[in-house]
């Protein structure tokens, strides 16, 4: 799925309804509030099927003796980025348009989610003058540009090769701690095993480009005006902007979420993302069983529910 920096800006404006959402245990506002950067990293990787749930109760079990650098927080933290992936995917995923229905070439399924990315980095992170909740994300209008040309230090380094060089040492990173590498007896097993561990570079950045710097027309209506992605009317994407321009709301969460149901597609990924938190906060709180928690968050296939 290529929405990367949708996923990311979901997790965000979670965050910012969990610090408005009755009922969430103190637990969920420490983790995110700590370890901003674990639940960012988990909200756009995969796996949210398989390890949300059983994260939470691990740490539902241990959080009140938590030791400083344990991993904890961090392991819930990654978790409520997880449980907001799946509800901005299970929310857009089935509305791209479909290869089967797409009679012209100029369009396609692959380039409706980046188009869907583009008009998140305009409207939730303001062309890259909105910050991140983690002080080590580093947006700016540079970072859907051709060669980064507006950031100061363009001038100064061949980008072209630099973003080569630290995708390389990027993958290089998540390769050395994948457990493979313990496990692996030999180097033979250890090759054998690579393919599948090694993180491929699957997008294009210059689509993410274009789809910025100079959207087309009839794209933006198929892709985005016709799906009704993003409406800045929408009462709780109008909550989280303005917890995030003024660090506070009086647009009332709950009634905000009901009401997005029906609204935008990103509105109703937040209004599923506060449904699906707020089931793991009954389920850390015990208020509800296991099984009741997988289906209230929209995990039905026996063999994920681990």
């Amino acid at each position: 799925m290529s929405e990367h920096i949708t996923h990311i800006a979901v997790y965000e404006d979670s965050v910012r309804m969990i610090s408005k959402m009755t009922g969430i245990p103190k637990a969920f506002s420490t983790a995110v509030k700590n370890q901003p950067d674990a639940g960012l990293i988990s909200s756009g990787a995969r796996g949210n099927h398989l390890f949300a749930i059983p994260i939470i109760e691990e740490v539902r079990d241990r959080w009140e003796n938590r030791k400083p650098g344990d991993g904890t927080e961090e392991k819930l933290a990654a978790a409520i980025g997880w449980l907001s992936h799946r509800a901005i995917d299970l929310q857009v995923k089935p509305n791209y348009i479909k290869s089967e229905d797409i009679k012209d070439p100029h369009f396609s399924s692959y380039e409706n989610q980046i188009y869907c990315d583009a008009i998140t980095f305009s409207k939730v992170y303001n062309h890259g003058k909105a910050a991140s909740i983690s002080s080590r994300v580093a947006f700016s209008g540079a970072t859907l540009e051709t060669n980064m040309q507006s950031h100061p230090g363009a001038t100064l380094l061949h980008q072209p090769y630099i973003e080569h060089l630290l995708c390389s040492l990027t993958q290089q990173q998540l390769i050395g701690i994948r457990k493979f590498n313990e496990t692996a007896s030999n180097i033979d097993e250890w090759l054998d095993a690579f393919p599948s561990e090694y993180q491929k570079l699957s997008e294009n950045l210059e689509v993410y480009i274009e789809a910025y710097q100079s959207p087309d027309p009839k794209k933006m209506k198929r892709y985005i005006d016709d799906l009704n992605f993003y409406d800045d009317k929408d009462e709780i994407i109008q909550m989280v902007r303005e917890i995030q321009q003024k660090g506070s709301s009086g647009i009332n969460v709950e009634q905000a979420a009901e009401k997005g149901r029906a609204q935008s597609h990103y509105a109703q990924g937040l209004a599923r993302s506060y449904r699906f938190i707020s089931s793991a906060a009954d389920f850390f709180n015990r208020k509800i069983s296991k099984e009741q928690v997988y289906d209230q968050v929209e995990i039905f296939t026996k063999s994920h529910r681990i």
